[in-house]
């Protein structure tokens, strides 16, 4: 027995290894950087490493590296304080995007085989539910085409688990360890909201949601199941509320609501979610059958990529009639279990499907309705697909020898599925160059070069035939900050892809510290995007010429105060309290622990 243990840990260790050697292999093949969405973000985090490495850790409010001058901890999407960030610190940027690419892999995982292990799956089970997590297409897809702050959704797992643990431990009433679960929840939920999660914050506590009260459902702990999951998110929400409120006060003023919501007619959404989640979706056609669409989407918003491998995975086992009998006893133990599941595997496919009613009604709802397409509310189906495949082998009782070979085997066949199929397909979307900023990069680094202030707007001009001048966007020019230039038509989504709600104003090409006949600088007063009561402005006004002194600071990349309004400074403070009662609440639970472990050693 002892021998079989010994021999099965090494079996697990090997599949683990050739998991992260997988995962490396993709990130170092597949990640290079050039993928459009990159000209959003490499820029951004230049910038945001340049502020830190300048002023330590502070809280960078607005920026006037880009768009004239502009928000930074107000927008959802800002990546000032995520893992890719903080790799800057170590490696250039796209290996720091690689790095997050593994790691948060890694952890997705973990989340997953956790999770299973906490629906009693076995090992093996779990494990595969894990490989399948890790190795769906969805992340390594985002990362080449620069998504780079998708990579918070794979926590939703591990968060999940930390709050079946807090169900488990509160059913045996050992409070003090429910709380620390709960508190170390909070925080990586928090985490995530800073760190930029944004677009993908509905589905991210959606998934979480959904592994929490299914398991309260199993142990027949609605109450307490419902209770831990609102105290974590709940704590979440209080601990982001700064991050929260200067979003939604900036969302307030810039709300997206110029854009309809996308869907399938019922057949063509049956189509579209089977190429999506487990084949190689075709773009074109799928394009042609979308209806109320304003842009056409590109192929890495279609993908899910859990590849033909794990349909068979899904389909083989339903051959057995022994499986087939266990589904039925479960089915019929765990009935309102079973209709929790349909009713998510139905979720997708409701926020997809198009009727004029009924996308009127998605276009009405809050948030739901400033969303650009609802595609992404797909990637629901890569926790549960990788949930109901472990079931399956658990069902199916497979040897632990056909298992490990059969799990090793999945690892290779979904690595090279990802490398050949995802590579050939994104080609036409991997077209930036990310050379400037990763020079630029390595120059701060060795001490080679010193990157100026903002002393000047750059607009791109364009001749129309009959020779009049007009400003063109240029939304991969913003690293030209690196040279002193703030490019004033950015790539800021908040203000529309197409920069339909951008204020353009009074800009000018040329220097910043010039006064106009109105007594305004060339230069946009950022806070009047997130708070222009407070400032006394509206948004998309300009610097005064009584605050020459305030704007020269924020062009030379200093911190430099704005007025918030009052709910700001509220959130600030609510939010440090809550972090003060979750440093108590796991500390409580790390003593305990401590305690117990001497206690019993002593015995």
């Amino acid at each position: 027995m002892k021998i079989n243990t010994i021999r099965a840990s090494y079996v697990n260790l090997g599949i683990g290894g050739l998991a992260l050697g997988a995962l490396v292999l993709m990130a170092w093949i597949m990640i290079d950087g050039t993928g459009h969405d990159f000209s959003y973000f490499l820029p951004k985090m230049l910038d945001a490493y340049l502020f830190f490495k300048q002023n330590g850790v502070a809280l960078q409010e607005y920026t006037a590296a880009y768009c004239a001058g502009i928000f930074v901890f107000a927008n959802p999407q800002s990546s000032s304080f995520s893992l890719p960030q903080l790799f800057m610190f170590l490696v250039n940027p796209v290996d720091a995007v690689r790095l997050t690419f593994v790691l948060s892999s890694v952890f997705g995982g973990a989340g997953i085989f956790l999770c299973a292990r906490r629906f009693d799956l076995p090992v093996a089970a779990s494990s595969l539910g894990a490989v399948i997590y890790m190795f769906s297409g969805f992340l390594i897809v985002r990362m080449m085409v620069g998504h780079l702050v998708h990579y918070n959704l794979l926590f939703a797992p591990l968060i999940a688990w930390l709050i079946l643990q807090a169900i488990h431990l509160h059913s045996r009433k050992q409070y003090v360890y429910w709380g620390a679960m709960l508190s170390g929840a909070a925080l990586i939920i928090s985490y995530t909201i800073y760190a930029g999660i944004g677009v993908l914050l509905p589905q991210f506590l959606v998934v979480i949601g959904f592994l929490a009260i299914l398991y309260a459902i199993r142990q027949r702990s609605i109450i307490a199941g419902i209770v831990s999951l609102a105290i974590a998110v709940g704590g979440a929400m209080v601990l982001s509320a700064p991050k929260i409120e200067a979003s939604l006060a900036l969302l307030g003023n810039f709300p997206r609501d110029q854009y309809k919501l996308p869907g399938f007619g019922p057949f063509d959404l049956l189509n579209y979610l089977a190429q999506a989640t487990f084949y190689v979706p075709s773009a074109d056609t799928l394009n042609a059958s979308l209806q109320n669409k304003t842009f056409i989407m590109g192929w890495h918003e279609f993908y899910i990529g859990l590849t033909p491998f794990i349909a068979i995975l899904l389909i083989f086992p339903l051959f057995l009639s022994s499986v087939r009998d266990k589904i039925r006893s479960a089915i019929g133990n765990n009935k309102w279990a079973t209709v929790f599941v349909v009713a998510y595997l139905l979720l997708p496919a409701a926020f997809n499907l198009h009727t004029p009613h009924w996308s009127n009604l998605l276009e009405s709802l809050p948030v739901i309705g400033q969303s650009s397409n609802m595609l992404r509310w797909s990637v629901l189906y890569i926790p549960l697909f990788a949930l109901v495949a472990a079931l399956l082998w658990k069902y199916g009782a497979v040897s632990q020898t056909k298992g490990a070979i059969v799990i090793s085997s999945l690892i290779v066949a979904m690595t090279l599925f990802q490398v050949f199929v995802v590579t050939r397909e994104l080609k036409p979307e991997l077209s930036y160059n990310p050379s400037e900023i990763v020079a630029a990069w390595k120059a701060i680094e060795t001490g080679a070069t010193h990157i100026p202030p903002i002393g000047a707007i750059g607009l791109f001009i364009k001749k129309s035939p009959d020779g009049r001048a007009f400003a063109q966007r240029a939304p991969r020019m913003d690293h030209s900050f690196i040279k002193g230039t703030s490019n004033a038509l950015c790539y800021e989504p908040i203000f529309g892809y197409r920069l339909e709600k951008y204020p353009f104003g009074r800009l000018r090409p040329g220097r910043v510290l010039r006064v106009d006949r109105g007594g305004y600088f060339n230069f946009k007063n950022p806070a009047c995007y997130v708070y222009p009561k407070e400032n006394g402005c509206l948004p998309g006004d300009h610097f005064r010429a009584d605050q020459e002194r305030l704007l020269s600071d924020f062009t030379a990349n200093m911190p430099v105060s704005f007025l918030s309004s009052p709910n700001r400074q509220i959130s600030d403070n609510a939010a440090r309290t809550a972090f003060v009662l979750c440093f108590l609440a796991l500390s409580c639970g790390g003593l305990l622990a401590a305690f117990r472990l001497y206690t019993f050693r002593r015995n």
